[in-house]
């Protein structure tokens, strides 16, 4: 759910897109936002997520399963895009047009 929307009933346009990026996140890492916690430090993959990019680790998100079948750069790319569609602000968040673009 769209923070906007959870903390102030405001629904926006770009609510959907925050959606299709917390969809797209838990396809690439194979786990659930809502009960993934790899540990008491993180309250959701989302959390989880955007500590490891901030510490260039962002790879370490992505589903282990898919091994040597993972393009790596293509899947920064798509992580990198969903962490853009998952901002807390809806103003920073690209269309969903745009994120045809981006991936």
């Amino acid at each position: 759910m769209a923070p906007e929307y959870a903390l102030w009933g405001c629904l926006t346009y770009k609510a959907d897109v925050y959606s299709f990026g917390v969809l797209a996140l838990e396809i690439a890492a194979g786990k659930s936002n809502m009960t993934y916690r790899p540990n008491e430090k993180f309250v959701c993959l989302l959390d989880w997520a955007l500590v490891l990019q901030k510490q260039g680790k962002l790879k370490e998100v992505v589903d282990a399963t898919l091994g040597s079948n993972l393009n790596e750069d293509e899947a920064l790319r798509m992580l990198n895009v969903v962490l853009l569609c998952t901002s807390p602000s809806p103003a920073l968040r690209p269309t969903i047009s745009a994120v045809g673009n981006h991936v």
